[in-house]
């Protein structure tokens, strides 16, 4: 293996090695069934978890599955932390439209005419905006956010809006609206379901990068390391399969080349631990 391939390797396993929990594919397989489905109103949909829990990938996988059937999909981003936050503002920006500050004030159950006008020439269909409350850390400038979409989902323009945040206010402040479906992505349990999520990565190390592990052995190890969080989970089993990568069996004759990458990855005290619970 050639020094730029072994690099290229380390890379694909960083950048690629992203298996989705059952918990997301389920979500973004339930927002996407009431999307498409031709009988309805327009709706909001909030991807309620902690950081590590696969927010990112549920939008990731509605927005892509969205794309080939829908018009229209657009995917905003937070203001920079030094703009004031107006969620009228984002969607013109978008377009890179020109507008008038004085024509974008927000108020509870209303969208300014521009911005109606551009929802409908545009053909918007859903908007999805991950980690919508990122640099909102006012609780006023939150209730407006939310107000903000909210708006948009209850309006006879009928589009649907894709939410993310970890903020868990969310859930109470949308209780009883009807247009609103909160989905919760758990931690794991350490349960029976966790170690086939194990299995599973195992089975994709083995299958899509080549990589043979055990990681069962160290199933226990992996929990409590984690901690239930999938991010977490990920890294973990990232850095135990570029182990793998850098013993001689991979490396092969050039392995004195890697020395000081392996020594780097070595001296990582959680894949020490992990690497101890299966000896």
């Amino acid at each position: 293996m050639t020094k730029h391939n072994f690099y290229a390797k380390i890379a694909r396993i960083h950048n690629r090695f992203n298996v989705p929990t059952p918990q997301v594919l389920s979500i973004s397989n339930a927002i996407v069934a009431t999307l498409l489905s031709t009988d309805k109103a327009g709706s909001l949909h909030i991807i309620l978890g902690k950081t590590g829990s696969g927010r990112s990938t549920a939008i990731q996988l509605c927005r892509k599955r969205l794309q080939r059937n829908l018009k229209n999909v657009i995917v905003l981003r937070p203001s920079p932390l030094d703009e004031e936050f107006n969620p009228w503002r984002l969607l013109l920006q978008y377009y890179g439209l020109d507008f008038d500050e004085s024509d974008l004030k927000i108020r509870t159950s209303y969208i300014p005419p521009p911005v109606i006008d551009l929802i409908e020439l545009a053909e918007i269909d859903c908007i999805v905006f991950e980690d919508f409350s990122e640099n909102l850390y006012k609780s006023a400038d939150k209730q407006k956010a939310v107000e903000a979409w909210l708006s948009i989902a209850l309006h006879t323009v009928c589009v649907d809006v894709i939410l993310s945040t970890h903020d868990t206010a969310y859930a109470k402040r949308f209780a009883n609206e009807e247009s609103v479906t909160i989905h919760r992505i758990d931690e794991w349990n350490d349960d029976q379901e966790f170690s086939l999520f194990i299995g599973e990565l195992q089975y994709n190390l083995q299958t899509k990068f080549k990589i043979t592990v055990n990681l069962s052995v160290g199933r226990d190890q992996l929990y409590k390391l984690c901690d239930g969080n999938t991010g977490n989970l990920l890294n973990l089993v990232r850095e135990y399969a570029v182990a793998e990568l850098l013993s001689p069996s991979f490396a092969n004759s050039d392995v004195a080349e890697y020395l000081s990458l392996k020594n780097m990855v070595g001296q990582n005290a959680i894949l020490f631990a992990v690497k101890s619970s299966q000896r």
